[in-house]
């Protein structure tokens, strides 16, 4: 199948998305990405979602922090949200193996787990919540029955656990 998943969506993903032909728009409204993975609520890993923002139905895969973060407390992002629909959010359990779907809902061969690595909240969340550790995690992408594997972990703020099990 011609699906993709793209991990997070900075503020030059058009820039990236014209760089890379496999991504192109396959026609009016059609598009290879399956879905957006997000490991935090970083302005730098987000805002290029307001990109795909047209009605292109969009599917993030983000822990249930960093989508309050994204959707609840920042009205700018009320911008996703113009169609019923536009938006489906695919919450990321902590050290839990989920597979990836394709926009009409059938599973890939693909899975994701989500481990909490050290990190901070993003610089406009500050002072507005604890933190927690769904607010930064880093990614372990699987491809079955291949068995391959891709770690995937931004923004460390220091050895733990997790950063171990990927290493």
């Amino acid at each position: 199948d011609n699906a993709w998943f793209v991990v997070h969506a900075s503020p030059d993903i058009r820039t990236q998305l014209l760089a890379f032909p496999p991504l192109h728009p396959r026609g009016l409204r059609d598009s290879p990405i399956a879905g957006i993975l997000l490991t935090n609520a970083d302005l730098d890993q987000t805002l290029g979602l307001l990109t795909l923002r047209e009605s292109q139905p969009l599917h993030l895969y983000a822990t249930e922090t960093v989508r309050h973060a994204f959707m609840d407390e920042n009205r700018l992002y009320r911008a996703l949200c113009r169609t019923p629909d536009q938006v489906t959010w695919h919450e990321l359990k902590l050290e839990s193996r989920q597979p990836l779907f394709l926009p009409d809902g059938s599973a890939t061969s693909l899975s994701v787990m989500a481990l909490p690595i050290p990190g901070k909240v993003p610089l406009y969340m500050e002072g507005l919540s604890d933190s927690g550790q769904e607010d930064n995690v880093a990614l372990l992408i699987s491809e079955e029955p291949r068995g391959s594997s891709v770690a995937y972990a931004p923004c460390v703020g220091g050895p733990s656990p997790s950063v171990d099990r990927l290493l």
